[in-house]
């Protein structure tokens, strides 16, 4: 410390050195200097005040600013006496210094604002304000607010100037985004300042008070909230003329605190609205001669506004939309300088003459026309009617966004003629907002729009495709091309060929003339999406335009910005798929492409997305026309895929894999012998070990095309080793890349059995094959697969005589293992019993008499064996009928007084299995147990069940007919257990035949209205299960009825199967019948009932849980459920994870919903998350966490909805979500998922 004390003291000396390059060196590596300490020593600071002070009124504007960034870092590590000090020097330098530099010493103020430490904000506040407010204030005096110091220092009688006045209202309005929250007190006077603004002469100082206005407007309680809106409303309703200057002002005024405060504004719009239509409807006569642009300012200044009330409250404002709107489609046509000839509409472009308001054709000379030089007397310098023009679309553009589908057509069609008019305005800031109106309409009105507005908006669209035009035009006039081809269900095939015969002349100017290459990538990307339609191979001329297309993007592809060559080649891709294979051109369309496509490949250090799109189009490309006769020579299809083979390992690697898998799938026929070769096949295996998941995936999809499709051209020793490698990938380190080499041996067995011939590679398989199905993480989908490849094994070592793949063998591999090994979880039971059962059926000629029975000596042995074997017998039964093996059925019986739980079940299951093959002669045998053994009344209920549901095509009178009225008997137990096994049993009997249905059904309907809650329960289970057809529709409203049942595990039970059968397969009919009962219903059932929250007692700690509530509940239906919403963030930990589920979900599939919701559901955002985070803290922290986790990904899915940056509640929100360092945290391991997927 000594040392580094000595240094700063050192660059102290050096910083009043005469050269300026001496005191800024100095100045700089004084900063870097406190940089690197903790802390300035007392002794020190006060000569660094001294010295930075001094430099910030140094002569060099370069000593000045390394100053201030010096000012930085020092306040960060001074006590808060110093920075008071420099705050009261700058603050004197700023109000009576020198007027050149001024603006120095307000940076130095704005730079401690935003550098110095949260904890002083009070007091620096404190020292600031009076500063400020001398700067502002009228008159000279004693302190301005009560409890603020007086100035330390003495100030000339105000006004002051200009600029001093801008300064101080400027930092003020820092000061305020800063530590507004703790300036409480002061509120009041910082609002009757900041209104005392708005009147000030000085226009700067007005529009700066507004922006202060609107830091302000968030922060102050809604009584001054209140006081503000009635002053501004009152002195806008008591403007009687429109030329007073401060009356735009306070319009200007509205619209900013509208967007500050969204919805608070709600409440006031009675009052502003007819004001802004007053203004808005005002004539030109009503305009001051002294102040004529006040007019044309004024009405721009309404429109902003009302967009803003438009965007921030598009619920309150729906009232106002037929009045507002025909005005702003009037005005969107607002221009006084021009004389409009009687019948024709709207002028466009310079053909239409221009002249005064005023003027008629008796003051112009016979003898003179109108020409050129005439025209030039009428300049469009002084003309600002464009920005009222603008200004209504831009109002119409926000009400497309977010009132469109709440008025009727009678306003809709108007301001649909209106933007699609406007798009041919004379001035190009306009024209260009008309076509961004006209996106927002093509965007968020997909489905409203029709084949007769394309044919409307077509030609002038076509016109805009030119280089005379702006190009900030052209681009939008793309956008909107783009995404109007991009809506399959639009017939566009009549406007699609003038759009590519003008967009093609459009690229070929562009590209010829070597300029505006920012409209290349746009355009080139418009060609795409136009070919990429399904319809568009039915265009008209469809082949010429597909030659010129190939033309184009070929000459793209030579362009040198990476940008164009990569739109360049995803078109290349794409015209490709539409080339006629019949094309008279056929040989030179190919050509030219692969041309272009190759000169991109072999370019050296070539763009990462280039080469990827050059692949990617050379895949297409061989994919589709291998077999033309371009192709025909091995030496050409090598020297295209050569620069491929190279970069199997390179960064571009995932799109080679890609392409390898494209063309070895689509193109049987072309010669891929480079990648059958064995150190091609070495590359692409060891890509099988890398850590991603989703290269490891390609490369094996890309290696299993190959192999499917061209085993037969890989010598046996090279098939052999690589069967090997692919046989090791069969482990549960990665279930899915095992399910894949699966799937891959069980193809090459059928097409190669002879790769398999040999024992040792058989053994190495059966053992793999062992070790894979005792995993506990299999699932079905690697179940079904592993049962495949053993019915081929199965079928192979019958046809080739492998003694190790015989039936016998298998069973007998198998069957030690279940001998020698201890306990089995559930999941490896499952897997085993499949592949025991799948041995034992497997064609040719299954036996299971012989293998059986051994099972059956089995159950003898050790529990996990008996399990396994128990449950095999039951796969088998369900394949074959085996009711007839000797003691079977005995046996199984006999299971049900085990004592233990899972050899009962899997005997009952078994039980039902082999009955469900042979119900004649095993279903007696049930139901009489079930009439005599009440002990075994759930297991044998549980048989019944499986007999149900897997019998196979019965007829009506395969069932007896006591069964229906034996399971309503028991429909009255105590067991739960049991009552839902009969809810399932009725629900699929129902899905029986007709008779049994019917009889069932009214059976069913009958009991909804039963005294008896348990009865109630078991009939609204049933639904679940039924398939719900027309007729059984029109009984739903009776189930529904249970949402409102008295007893609370009925209706608990209601809400779930209506959960059920939201989720399930889609019912025609049925959501139009639940929707209206449910949503009421469950609203109600989401209020909290304290009666009904208890506490459960875990052990190590308590959880409150509450019995009414259910967590999946709201997430069936996204609809006006904003109240449910706002209760569900702050209600229970589970309620607020389902909660923030079905924001994310509404993002993706309503996203206007969800901006119109933002601004009343951000607070409930910001206490829910304060609660969790303090959860997170104690006992139960990983399941705040979990909450935490889904609002954080809720709120990175909100970031891709349109408009999101418009609401500011919560942008302010998620900006304090990113300061926090636990949300940061989860933020960052989300984000790296999204990024990993």
């Amino acid at each position: 410390m000594a040392t580094s004390t000595q240094r700063i003291r050192g660059l102290l000396e050096r910083t009043r050195h005469h050269d300026k390059d001496e005191r800024f060196m100095a100045t700089s590596d004084l900063t870097t200097e406190l940089d690197a300490i903790d802390a300035i020593e007392k002794g020190l600071q006060g000569p660094v005040r001294d010295a930075i002070v001094s430099q910030l009124s140094d002569q060099s504007n370069d000593v000045q600013a390394v100053a201030v960034k010096c000012l930085s870092s020092i306040v960060k590590k001074f006590d808060i006496e110093q920075t008071l000090s420099i705050v009261t020097k700058l603050g004197e330098l700023t109000l009576v210094g020198k007027d050149d530099i001024r603006d120095i010493y307000a940076l130095g103020i704005r730079t401690i604002i935003c550098s110095s430490p949260d904890e002083t904000g009070p007091r620096l506040s404190a020292a600031m304000l009076p500063v400020f407010f001398a700067g502002l204030r009228p008159r000279p005096g004693g302190p301005v607010v009560s409890g603020l110091p007086s100035l330390a220092f003495s100030v000339p009688e105000p006004p002051f100037p200009i600029d001093v006045q801008i300064i101080c209202v400027d930092l003020l309005k820092e000061l305020l985004k800063r530590y507004g929250s703790v300036l409480v007190n002061y509120h009041g006077a910082i609002l009757d300042q900041v209104v005392t603004l708005l009147d000030n002469p000085g226009r700067i100082v007005r529009k700066h008070a507004i922006a202060t206005c609107g830091v302000l407007v968030p922060i102050i309680n809604l009584q001054l909230f209140e006081h503000l809106m009635q002053c501004i409303i009152n002195r806008i309703e008591g403007s009687g003329s429109i030329a007073l200057a401060p009356l735009y002002t306070y319009i200007q005024t509205i619209g900013v605190i509208c967007r500050a405060s969204g919805e608070l504004v709600g409440p006031w719009l009675v009052r502003i609205v007819p004001q802004l239509i007053r203004f808005l409807g005002a004539s030109n006569q009503d305009a001051s001669e002294e102040h004529p642009q006040v007019f044309t300012e004024l009405k721009e200044n309404c429109l902003q506004a009302f967009d803003a009330i438009l965007n921030r409250c598009p619920h309150d404002v729906i009232p106002f939309l037929p009045a507002v709107i025909p005005i702003c489609c009037t005005l969107s046509q607002f221009d006084p300088n021009f004389i409009r000839p009687s019948g024709h509409g709207e002028p466009h472009g310079d053909n239409h003459d221009r002249m005064e308001t005023d003027a008629t054709f008796d003051d112009v000379d016979d003898d003179e026309g109108w020409d050129d030089a005439d025209a030039a007397e009428f300049p469009d310098d002084d003309d600002e009617a464009w920005k009222v023009r603008k200004a209504a679309l831009v109002t119409l553009t926000s009400f497309i966004r977010s009132a469109y589908d709440k008025v009727g057509i009678e306003i809709l069609q108007p301001v649909v003629d209106t933007v699609v008019s406007r798009v041919e305005d004379r001035d190009c800031n306009v024209k260009r907002q008309a076509l961004l109106a006209l996106l927002e309409l093509v965007t968020w009105q997909k489905s409203t729009l029709t084949s007769q507005f394309v044919e409307r908006v077509s030609p002038t669209l076509t016109k805009l495709l030119t280089p005379e035009e702006d190009v900030e035009v052209n681009v939008v006039a793309v956008a909107v091309i783009t995404e109007i081809s991009s809506l399959p269900s639009l017939q566009v095939n009549d406007a699609a060929t003038e759009w590519l015969r003008s967009l093609i002349r459009f690229v070929t100017q562009t590209v010829q003339g070597g300029h505006a290459h920012t409209l290349l990538v746009p355009l080139l990307n418009c060609i795409r999406t136009i070919c990429l339609r399904e319809s568009s191979r039915s265009i008209h001329d469809i082949d010429e335009l597909v030659a010129d297309i190939a033309a184009v993007s070929a000459r793209a592809c030579s362009t040198t910005l990476p940008k164009v060559k990569d739109a360049a080649l995803q078109l290349c891709a794409a015209v490709i798929v539409l080339v006629n294979p019949n094309h008279p051109s056929l040989q030179n369309i190919l050509q030219k492409l692969l041309n272009a496509i190759h000169s991109c490949l072999v370019l050296q250090d070539v763009d990462r997305d280039v080469k990827q799109s050059a692949i990617n189009a050379l895949s297409v490309l061989l994919g589709s026309f291998a077999s033309s006769t371009l192709f025909t020579g091995n030496e050409v299809v090598g020297q295209a895929l050569s620069p491929v083979i190279n970069d199997i390992q390179q960064v571009t690697r995932q799109a080679v894999l890609q392409a390898l898998l494209r063309i070895a799938s689509t193109n049987v026929s072309l010669d891929m012998s480079s990648f059958l070769k064995p150190a091609s096949l070495l590359e692409l295996l060891s890509l099988l070990r890398k850590k991603s998941q989703s290269l490891r995936y390609l490369a094996f999809e890309a290696l299993s095309a190959l192999l499917r499709t061209r085993a037969s051209s890989v010598d046996e020793r090279t098939l052999r080793s690589t069967l090997l490698q692919i046989i090791a990938c069969i482990d549960e380190c990665d279930t899915r890349l095992a399910q894949l080499a699966i799937e891959l041996l069980t193809s090459l067995i059928s097409e190669q059995p002879t790769a398999f011939a040999s024992g040792a590679d058989a053994n190495d398989l059966l053992a793999h094959l062992i070790s894979f199905s005792q995993s506990r993480l299999l699932s079905g989908v690697h179940r079904s697969a592993l049962v495949s490849l053993l019915k081929s094994l199965v079928v192979l070592g019958h046809h080739l005589g492998i003694a190790i793949l015989q039936r016998d063998s298998l069973f007998d591999a198998f069957r030690q293992l279940m001998a020698s090994s201890g306990h089995f979880d559930r999941d490896v039971v499952t897997n085993l019993s499949m592949v025991l059962a799948t041995i034992v059926t497997a064609p040719p000629d299954p036996n299971p008499l012989s293998t059986v029975p051994v099972l059956m000596d089995m159950m003898q042995l050790q529990h996990s064996t008996q399990l396994v074997s128990i449950a095999a017998i039951g796969e088998i039964g369900r394949h074959i009928d085996i009711s007839g093996v000797n003691g079977l059925l005995g046996t199984m019986f006999s299971k049900f007084d085990d004592s233990h739980e899972d050899i009962k079940w899997a005997a009952s299951k078994a039980v039902g299995r082999i009955a469900a093959r042979n119900i004649a002669a095993v279903l007696p045998m049930i139901i009489t147990r079930l009439k005599r053994a009440p002990s075994h009344r759930y297991l044998l209920l549980k048989a019944l069940k499986e007999v149900i549901v897997l019998r196979d095509d019965l007829a009506d009178d395969q069932l007896p007919a006591e069964l229906a009225p034996l399971l309503f008997e028991y429909c009255n137990t105590d067991d739960e257990g049991i009552r839902g096994i009969i809810a399932h049993c009725l629900g699929a009997l129902c899905n029986d035949g007709e008779t049994v249905r019917r009889a069932l059904t009214r059976d069913i309907v009958a009991r909804i209205r039963d005294p008896s809650p348990r009865v109630r329960w078991v009939i609204i289970g049933a639904l679940r299960y039924v398939n719900i057809d027309k007729e059984f529709g029109q009984h739903v409203p009776a189930f529904l009825s249970m949402l409102d049942d008295a007893d609370l595990e009925t209706r608990r039970h209601a809400l779930l199967t209506v959960n059920a059968l939201l989720r399930g397969p889609p019912v025609p009919g049925l959501l139009e019948q639940v929707v209206p009962v449910v949503l009421p219903a469950m609203y109600r059932q989401m209020a909290q009932d304290p009666s009904l929250v208890r506490t459960v007692d875990y052990g190590p700690f308590k959880r409150k849980v509450d019995d009414e509530v259910h967590p999946d509940l709201v997430d069936t239906r996204a609809e006006d459920f904003v109240c449910c919403l706002e209760r569900s963030l702050t209600d229970d930990r589970d309620v607020q994870l389902t909660a923030y589920h079905i924001l994310a979900h509404m993002a993706s599939h309503c996203p206007r919903r969800v901006l119109e919701m933002l601004p009343r559901l951000t607070p409930m955002f910001t206490q829910g998350i304060k609660e969790q985070i303090r959860l997170s803290k104690g006992d139960g922290g990983d399941d705040s966490k979990d909450v935490l986790r889904a609002a954080v990904r809720a709120f990175i899915t909100f970031n891709s909805i349109r408009g999101i940056a418009e609401s500011a509640e919560f942008s302010s929100f998620e900006s304090r979500v990113c300061k926090t360092p636990l949300l940061q945290e989860i933020r960052r391991s989300i984000v790296a998922e999204i990024s990993a997927t």
